[in-house]
């Protein structure tokens, strides 16, 4: 029967008529009174007795009745053979923000044994795919890498059961809301648990209070140690790196190296440890798409050349920051960002109208936004333990659907049990017992 699967299960209640005629069957009646002047009399009466089976004790027409009855009834539950599970691709959206490789802890701090909250992410991923996603396949993504490489296989890459060597946002999982998404994280914001009732998956594995550095800059931290926080210097602690991409209009070279100085970090051509932000500019390929756009923020504006490549990251979405207007009057973005990246499609910028500093500072608040944390730092909020979000599973059974088409040579089910329960109806007409029977006798 796990080969055969209902799909009018409330059919089943048709088998309280032949319930209600093996009853009405099986009732004793009185016997009825018989002379017993003679033993002869006595051997007719012992040899019927009251052995036997109730079943047996029916008469052959009212147990080709029942037959029909309990067939028919079969039939009506609408059975058909069961489709073999389709297999299903899944898109696994994994969180390798730092908090994800703090120790998992209990609520009091102590260690769960379960590894990092992301090894107790993966591992309530792991165990409901070995109960409901066996043979189906797994495309995993870690928003933040810079090529957005998807990596098909059972489990998640080795490497990233380790840290990266720079520090990474957390993913913005409303961006894959499918229900073929699973998502890996050790919290899910309320915004987005109120949103994943349309997600295959969220595995959130929480974890208790964890001490260490809730903020820092260069060499210095402030650290948690769980009852307050103190101020702590790492010795030879390398200096913050800010990568350039490309190249920036002259005027925004210029604040970049200011602001830079101010903040004690490198400016440097060539990626490495210790990168705190990549600025990406106009490649040397890229041809002016338009000169004399308007552009203007935060009381500034100026006249800009843009570049004709476009705003993107392969890591993932990117905000508008600043937008320019062209001389068809249509704004285009011009400037986007995310933590980790800022992206500038300016070629060249006249000198800003309007407030003096208002430029500068400006672009130093987009630069200091933008700045991922060192990798060693984690909010204290979430170094105090984070609550684990609710784990929510919508996968449908394969076999639900419309009814599966008979294949060639393939009666349907329920044709076949209504054609034997049509046959054993007929036989209860004809067998001793039955009606047609017993208007011959």
């Amino acid at each position: 029967m796990a080969l055969v699967e209902w799909t009018r299960p409330a059919g089943f209640l048709a088998l309280l008529l032949p319930l209600a005629v093996w009853l009405l069957a099986l009732r004793r009646e009185r016997p009825a009174p018989e002379p017993t002047g003679a033993i002869a009399l006595w051997r007719p009466l012992a040899s019927k007795g009251s052995g036997g089976s109730r079943w047996r004790r029916l008469p052959p027409a009212t147990r080709a009745l029942l037959g029909a009855l309990i067939l028919g009834t079969l039939g009506l539950a609408g059975p058909r053979r069961a489709a073999a599970a389709e297999a299903r691709s899944w898109q696994v959206i994994v969180d390798r923000s730092p908090s994800m490789y703090l120790a998992h802890t209990d609520a009091e701090g102590r260690p769960s044994g379960r590894g990092t909250r992301l090894d107790a992410s993966l591992a309530s991923l792991e165990e409901w795919r070995a109960q409901a996603a066996r043979g189906d396949t797994l495309h995993w993504i870690a928003p933040g890498e810079a090529d957005g490489v998807t990596h098909p296989g059972d489990s998640a890459p080795t490497a990233w059961r380790s840290a990266p060597a720079q520090a990474r946002e957390r993913p913005r999982f409303l961006r894959w809301r499918g229900s073929r998404c699973l998502w890996v994280s050790d919290r899910i914001e309320g915004a987005e648990l109120s949103l994943a009732s349309g997600v295959g998956g969220v595995f959130a594995a929480g974890g208790g209070p964890v001490p260490g550095a809730v903020s820092g800059w260069g060499a210095e931290r402030l650290v948690w140690d769980g009852d307050g926080v103190r101020t702590s210097v790492l010795p030879g602690a390398a200096q913050p790196r800010v990568l350039r991409v490309g190249s920036l209009a002259p005027l925004l070279e210029e604040l970049l190296v200011l602001w830079a100085e101010e903040r004690r970090v490198r400016v440097v051509d060539s990626d490495g440890a210790g990168t705190i932000l990549r600025i990406v500019g106009a490649e040397a390929a890229d041809v002016a798409l338009e000169t004399g756009a308007a552009c203007g923020r935060d009381g500034w504006s100026t006249r800009a050349t843009l570049a004709s490549a476009p705003l993107a990251s392969a890591a993932g979405a990117l905000d508008v920051w600043l937008t320019a207007r062209g001389a068809d009057g249509n704004e285009r973005p011009v400037v986007t960002w995310r933590p980790g990246e800022v992206h500038v499609g300016l070629v060249s910028l006249a000198p800003p109208a309007g407030e003096a500093a208002a430029f500068a500072v400006s672009w130093a608040e987009l630069f200091d936004a933008a700045c991922l944390p060192p990798g060693d730092v984690v909010p204290l909020a979430q170094r105090r333990g984070v609550v684990a979000s609710a784990r929510r599973i919508a996968r449908p059974a394969a076999s639900h659907g419309a009814p599966r088409a008979a294949g060639a040579g393939e009666l349907p089910l329920a044709a076949l049990l209504c054609a034997a329960a049509s046959l054993l109806a007929l036989a209860s007409l004809v067998l001793p017992g039955g009606a047609l029977r017993g208007a011959r006798g």
